[in-house]
């Protein structure tokens, strides 16, 4: 999985996460994502509910504020 705050810092890269695996990122602006298996991600925003991507297989989704 990659993660891209759109030019506010360097893209995060993640490779070989473990089912389970949790992270705390902070972003303070939109950011976009690349990830190898998406019906597998789920990500939440300021302690909001937790969201799903919509797809399967490999894909990038991005988030607006």
């Amino acid at each position: 999985m990659i993660i891209d705050d759109n030019g506010n810092g360097t893209p995060k890269d993640f490779k070989d996460i473990d089912v389970g695996w949790e992270s705390e990122i902070s972003i303070f602006k939109s950011f976009r994502c690349h990830c190898s298996d998406l019906e597998n991600l789920r990500f939440a925003i300021d302690d909001g509910k937790e969201k799903k991507v919509d797809g399967t297989g490999a894909g990038n989704f991005s988030w607006n504020p």
